[in-house]
């Protein structure tokens, strides 16, 4: 089945965004990989993990598959069972594949559809491929602002 430019486009920002959501975790000082700012905010190791999560819900979504996590409680013992950055990356690299895999399987029929998220919003499938890139994106953005927070103002 070929490619439509939507999805190629999905890809290779799910790809991106993976490799620019590692670089940020990993300049994060590892004495500080555990630390929450104020007690409270998420900390470098759990905000990957979550990323992962998310993105392994997500491409279920998105390749119309059963739900990997029946409850709240499933999904935070998965992002809590990574105790390493090793271990956030591997399931974030696994989660990646899942979802440039059920990207790749979208058909061109099906990308002109409207599709529910999880969450409610009714939005084109087509759309719906950018879901995992915004998101790890977004999660990119808090990575950036510990670093600031612990003096370091670039943009890894």
């Amino acid at each position: 089945m070929p490619i439509h430019l939507s999805q190629e486009a999905a890809l290779s920002a799910a790809l991106k965004a993976r490799e620019d959501l590692v670089r940020a975790a990993r300049s994060v000082p590892e004495s500080h990989w555990s630390w929450r700012p104020g007690g409270v905010a998420h900390h470098a190791l759990r905000i990957l993990a979550h990323c992962a999560a998310t993105n392994t819900f997500l491409a279920t979504v998105i390749g119309e598959q059963p739900l990997p996590y029946r409850t709240q409680d499933e999904e935070d013992a998965a992002v809590e069972s990574c105790v390493t950055l090793d271990m956030a990356e591997a399931f974030l690299n696994r989660s990646v594949t899942a979802v440039c895999d059920a990207i790749a399987q979208v058909s061109e029929a099906r990308l002109k559809q409207q599709i529910t998220m999880p969450w409610g919003e009714r939005m084109p499938v087509a759309i719906s491929l950018l879901s995992p890139s915004q998101h790890m994106r977004y999660h990119e953005g808090q990575l950036n602002y510990l670093q600031m927070l612990l003096g370091d103002d670039e943009y890894h």
